[in-house]
């Protein structure tokens, strides 16, 4: 057998199981606008502003499992992905966090980001990130699944959240948001990914051994 029927012969067999496989659940993204309405340091108001722009997104695996067997809270520990908050001019990101969805009092979904990084302000520094969606009705949720298509008009609150910390004092600058998409993010699939690899193998194979 050459090398090429090797490789066409492995190609196949390859793209067979991938397309067998089943599919990958999705990556979902929020990004959001909005404006500072709240800065809870004196010491923060002179870095940020009430009125200042806000934008940002969080970026979450679908299939994050339910870690909480309590029917009315659902936890997905380390669903996070990414995420990135700009507030007024100054960029704070995490690599990852959690998403609890709360039904016992109000319905709340929330995305908590610890492990903040962003500039510092005297001696306030980032320490979490946190996307927080109030239904005060209770109304919108009727299970503590992961929901990943969220209508801004349906909640009464909608806040994205920097917390700052000065040794053991933690404030925080507040934003209303104003405007949400949601999005899925394109993921190549594992056919192509292989295809990918193969025409490598294909390309090497094909060349003329050096001299």
């Amino acid at each position: 057998m050459t090398q090429r029927t090797a490789i066409t012969s492995l190609a196949v067999g390859l793209l067979a199981l991938a397309l067998s496989a089943p599919a990958q659940a999705s990556r979902i993204q929020f990004s959001f606008t909005g404006t500072v309405i709240a800065i809870f340091s004196f010491d923060l108001q002179t870095d940020f502003s009430l009125g200042d722009a806000v934008s940002g997104e969080i970026r979450f695996e679908s299939a994050t499992p339910d870690s909480q067997p309590d029917s009315s809270l659902g936890s997905f520990f380390g669903a996070v992905e990414h995420a990135e908050f700009q507030f007024g001019g100054h960029t704070f990101t995490s690599p990852l966090g959690d998403i609890t969805v709360d039904l016992r009092t109000n319905h709340v979904w929330e995305a908590f980001m610890s492990m903040a990084t962003g500039p510092a302000f005297g001696p306030w520094s980032p320490i979490e990130l946190i996307l927080n969606f109030q239904d005060l009705d209770a109304d919108i949720f009727n299970d503590d699944s992961l929901h990943t298509s969220l209508d801004l008009n349906e909640f009464e609150h909608e806040f994205a959240i920097v917390a700052f910390a000065d040794g053991g004092n933690v404030d925080t600058v507040r934003a209303a948001l104003t405007s949400l998409t949601v999005s899925v993010v394109p993921e190549l699939s594992m056919s192509t990914m292989l295809l990918g690899v193969l025409a490598w193998f294909w390309a090497s194979a094909s060349s003329p051994p050096p001299r």
